[in-house]
């Protein structure tokens, strides 16, 4: 069975490489907007679990006819080609926006179902086979890139269709339930920030009688920085929540500071992703050590300063993050929840300040740890803990199932592509 099925480089296989626009036309920053007509993906909408998006940009319908090349159809797959290179996303019935283009760090591949199935191909372009290959061509030290001319080179594997069928349902299986998984934490999240909305910021946490405080009559007082805020409340620095930790990165020359099992987090493990429970790089206890003061305890808030700002995760692990990061060590358990929602709420802000007419977004650490922040009392924090502690820890659980199912797919993948194994679907 398997030595029937042939090998093919990008450039001779059936699939079409299509860029997007360039030049004049091409979409400007204040041209974007948090709605519209067309969706215009950015980076952080292709993942490497597909795409995500709870951060969009759009442009609209007069923009959308000056463009040319680039807008999707159903079934073609995004990948990323510049930055964070390598991320896939399938362009399905699943995706709700019919009006989708690329931006300038991405192609689309496109196939006609004849000869190589949509899924199929979307499922090898996860694989650890595809992702290998990516990383042996890649140029480019300060931004990564992957020319079209080398996706050209890469190779995939020309299974007949109906064993690309097989492999499709085979693991379409696990990638059911990982899908299950993520639609799980996104309800689970949701529903913690709601209460977090009306409790710190429509005020209407149970005052000692259990009614909502703000509609109960609850005393409100002035506050120069938030208008009023609950009595007994105070308005602090986002210092005053925990240690303030700006990343560094350990000199990539000292080949003995990586490759051991303390995470380090950059701007790409941070898409898409409440918890950060494993990272592409690692550092050696040594490059741990030669950084005192950047370790971060498990649970820390990281949120990105520099580039891309205001990205919000919590490190499952013991981490260090790079110099793009800012990172919050609560100063006790209890407000981790808090924090984490207070520091989404911060996102628009921290892009607005850190734009600061550069071309580099920039955030710097002392700016971030001195920004105001609404301190609420002890117990109410410690009563919204209690509540969404729960949350927070099924959240972390399910990416930990997700990973492990993702590692039996790369297992399973390799092997159902060489014929090596067949399953009973």
């Amino acid at each position: 069975m398997a030595n029937k099925w042939s090998t093919l480089t990008f450039a001779e296989a059936p699939v079409q490489i299509i860029d997007g626009d360039r030049g004049i036309n091409y979409p400007k920053l204040s041209e974007l907007r948090e709605s519209g007509y067309c969706l215009f993906l950015n980076a952080g909408n292709v993942t490497r679990n597909g795409f995500n998006f709870s951060e969009c940009a759009f442009i609209d319908a007069d923009k959308d006819k000056l463009l040319g090349k680039g807008k999707l159809n159903r079934n073609d797959i995004v990948l990323t080609t510049r930055g964070t290179v390598g991320n896939a996303a399938f362009y399905d019935s699943a995706v709700s926006y019919e009006d989708v283009r690329i931006n300038s760090g991405m192609v689309i591949l496109r196939q006609d179902g004849k000869r190589i199935l949509p899924r199929f191909l979307y499922m090898f372009l996860q694989s650890l086979t595809f992702r290998n290959q990516v990383k042996a061509y890649l140029t480019g030290s300060a931004q990564p890139q992957l020319p079209v001319r080398d996706i050209m080179r890469l190779r995939l594997p020309m299974p007949p269709l109906s064993e690309q069928r097989y492999i499709a349902d085979v693991l379409g299986v696990l990638d059911d339930k990982i899908e299950l998984n993520r639609k799980m934490n996104t309800t689970l999240e949701s529903i913690a920030e709601t209460l977090y909305k009306r409790w710190f910021v429509d005020f209407e946490f149970p005052d000692e009688d259990g009614h909502p405080y703000k509609s109960s009559g609850g005393k409100m007082v002035p506050s120069e920085e938030f208008a009023k805020i609950p009595e007994g409340w105070r308005v602090g620095k986002i210092k005053d929540f925990g240690d303030v930790v700006c990343g560094k990165t350990p000199s990539k020359s000292v080949d003995e500071y990586y490759n051991g099992d303390i995470h380090f987090i950059k701007i790409p493990d941070m898409h898409g992703n409440i918890f950060v429970i494993d990272t592409e790089d690692k550092l050696s206890e040594t490059g741990s050590d030669s950084q005192p003061g950047k370790y971060l305890t498990p649970h820390s808030i990281n949120v990105s300063c520099i580039a891309t700002v205001g990205l919000v995760t919590i490190n499952s692990k013991p981490a260090h993050t790079n110099q793009q990061i800012n990172s919050i060590i609560p100063n006790d358990d209890s407000s981790l929840e808090y924090l984490y929602f207070s520091m989404k709420r911060l996102s628009n802000y921290l892009y607005a300040l850190g734009s600061g007419g550069s071309a580099t977004l920039n955030v710097n650490t002392n700016t971030f740890a001195n920004l105001d922040l609404i301190k609420p009392r002890e117990i109410i924090v410690e009563k919204y803990h209690e509540i969404t502690s729960a949350i927070f820890k099924k959240i972390e659980s399910n990416y930990y199932a997700i990973k492990d199912l993702q590692k039996v797919r790369d297992a399973l993948l390799p092997r159902l592509m060489s014929g090596r194994i067949r399953i009973t679907v």
